[in-house]
C-alpha cells in the first residue's frame, strides 16, 4: 500500500508542478482568469499559487506524508472555487494547466479535481522518498491513465454533447 501511495504522491507532484510552472510562465493570464473567476487579488494569487504548486510538488517527492494533507486542501479550495463559478454560469475557462482551449469552466474540471483529491488522500500514506515495486507503478500507472481517460471523455461530452451516437437513418454509430 506504502509503495502504492508514493506513485500517487508522484502523480499528483507531477500534475502540480505541471500546473505551476505554466501559471508562473504566464502569470497575466493567470490573473485574468483568476479576475474572471471572481478571486480577490488575482494578481498577487497570480504569483502565489504557482510558488504554492510548485512547493507542494516538491513536498510530496520528499515528504509525501507532510505535504498530501496541504495539497488536499488547494485541491479543494480550487473545486470550491470552480464549482462556485459553474454554478455561477461563469463563462471564463479554468486556465488550468495553460489550457489554449478557452472553455467556460464546467464539471468536468471537477471530474478532474476528484481524481486529483484522490490521489492526495492516497498520498496521505506514502511514508517517503522509496523506489516503489513495478506492481505499484503499474497499478498507479493504470489508474493515472484511467483518470486521464475518464476526463478526456467528459470533456469530449462536453464540446460535443455526446460521447457516442448513432445516425438514425443509416444505423451506423459515429
Amino acid at each position: 500500500m506504502s509503495d502504492l501511495a508514493y506513485v500517487a504522491a508522484m502523480v499528483l507532484a507531477l500534475v502540480l508542478g505541471w500546473a505551476g510552472l505554466v501559471k508562473l510562465r504566464s502569470t497575466t493570464t493567470t490573473a485574468a482568469t483568476f479576475e474572471g473567476l471572481g478571486l480577490a487579488a488575482p494578481r498577487a494569487l497570480a504569483r502565489a499559487v504557482p510558488l504554492v504548486e510548485l512547493a507542494l510538488a516538491a513536498g510530496l517527492v520528499v515528504a509525501p506524508s507532510w505535504a498530501a494533507p496541504p495539497a488536499l486542501a488547494l485541491v479543494v479550495a480550487f473545486s470550491v472555487v470552480l464549482a462556485r463559478a459553474v454554478r455561477a454560469g461563469a463563462t471564463v475557462g479554468c486556465g488550468c494547466f495553460g489550457s489554449a482551449r478557452h472553455d467556460p469552466v464546467s464539471w468536468v474540471e471537477l471530474v478532474r479535481n476528484g481524481f486529483l483529491a484522490t490521489a492526495a488522500v492516497a498520498a496521505l500514506w506514502a511514508p517517503g522518498p522509496s523506489v516503489p515495486s513495478v506492481e505499484a507503478v503499474v497499478a498507479g500507472s493504470t489508474a493515472a491513465l484511467t483518470a486521464a481517460v475518464v476526463v478526456a471523455l467528459a470533456d469530449l461530452g462536453r464540446r460535443t454533447g455526446h460521447l457516442f451516437s448513432v445516425d438514425t437513418t443509416t444505423g451506423v454509430a459515429r
